[in-house]
């Protein structure tokens, strides 16, 4: 299972007094890449904006990837196996019909200053990873969240990242099921994919990979790992992404705390006119006095991914006996128990078969 938790590099600094990019900064960072590993996350954004770009008298841009290299190689040596490009473009509005680069000012992404700006970029971007060795575990975001009116221009920039990028796999959290050949890797709402999951499925059908994320949505019954609910939800999910062959999970808010929100004393925070964003939505993790601190819906989700673990090895030796195992508390997402005492009961079936089936091995 691969799981990301996309980060705020600024609030590793700002929380915790540390001078942007500073020695105390890095390995701040690292104490945050730390936490995550032993979380069970093993897959690490690196966003483009931390690559510097210059825009010289002769019209060309040129570009310093170091700090970028940099948080690469500190979360590599951390232990992380997978790499996500950051977002190549992004939308002004959430119903903009088209999409900008973000270069010495917003650009139609898919305009030719704006082409011209990706096409370099990325060339740079492949390069580097083709250097370092790094290509074979790099994927790459286009940008997030196409849904409706910006469908077509994403398909557009979808070409256009391609091109610069061959063999590097796409990867995006989507809400429009009907962009076939648009990505590699999919990555619906839990809720999206079991309302669409024909839809979603025709996608794995044609080669690609699906995955689940969760944000602000869903609410209700369905499994999130939001503040106000069980902390049986946050380990669920992943029984879920076991249940549905589901090869991923993201979520954008490891510690994206807001400026004024101190994430000890409110979880409910604004999101635009009268818009809010549920408890806990933010973060996952706290700013604590040496480092970060983790939280008890970090740790349930850690659990759950070693069920995963442990389901995916049972089932390489007994698929069935780890189906009946999960259907005994899950059967959707937005079906199962909160049975505490009967969830332990199937866990520790788990347990029994995953070590009776290696001991048989």
């Amino acid at each position: 299972l691969k799981v990301t938790n996309w980060f705020s590099l600024q609030n590793m600094a700002v929380r915790h007094q540390l001078k942007p990019w500073s020695p105390s900064h890095w390995a701040m960072v690292r104490r945050y890449a730390d936490l995550m590993a032993r979380n069970r996350q093993n897959m690490f954004w690196a966003p483009l904006g931390l690559i510097e770009a210059h825009k010289g008298r002769d019209g060309r841009w040129r570009f310093d990837l170091g700090r970028w290299e940099r948080l690469i190689r500190t979360f590599l040596q951390a232990g992380f196996m997978w790499i996500e490009g950051g977002h190549v473009a992004g939308r002004p509005q959430w119903n903009d019909p088209r999409f900008v680069v973000r270069a010495d000012r917003e650009v139609p992404a898919t305009d030719p200053e704006g082409y011209a700006y990706i096409a370099a970029l990325l060339s740079a971007v492949r390069m580097t990873i083709e250097r370092n060795g790094w290509k074979a575990t790099y994927v790459q975001h286009v940008a997030d969240e196409p849904h409706g009116p910006d469908v077509p221009d994403y398909r557009i920039l979808c070409g256009i990242v391609r091109k610069c990028l061959p063999g590097v796999p796409l990867v995006d959290a989507v809400q429009n099921p009907q962009m076939g050949g648009a990505l590699d890797i999919w990555v619906p709402l839990n809720s999206h994919y079991e309302q669409q999951r024909a839809q979603w499925e025709a996608q794995r059908a044609c080669g690609d990979e699906l995955w689940c994320y969760t944000c602000c949505v869903p609410g209700g019954r369905y499994l999130n790992r939001l503040l106000d609910q069980s902390l049986l939800r946050p380990r669920l999910m992943h029984w879920g992404n076991w249940y549905y062959v589901l090869k991923g999970f993201l979520h954008w808010g490891l510690n994206h705390w807001r400026d004024d929100q101190d994430p000890l004393q409110q979880s409910v925070v604004g999101h635009g006119g009268d818009l809010k964003l549920p408890a806990g939505d933010t973060h996952i993790v706290y700013p604590g006095t040496d480092g970060p601190w983790s939280s008890m819906r970090f740790e349930a989700m850690r659990e759950g991914i070693e069920d995963y673990e442990l389901l995916s090895q049972l089932t390489a030796r007994d698929g069935g006996a780890a189906a009946r195992i999960v259907r005994r508390v899950f059967r959707g997402f937005a079906d199962y128990s909160e049975d505490v005492a009967l969830f332990r009961r199937a866990h520790a079936r788990l347990l029994g078969a995953a070590s009776e089936a290696a001991t048989r091995a």
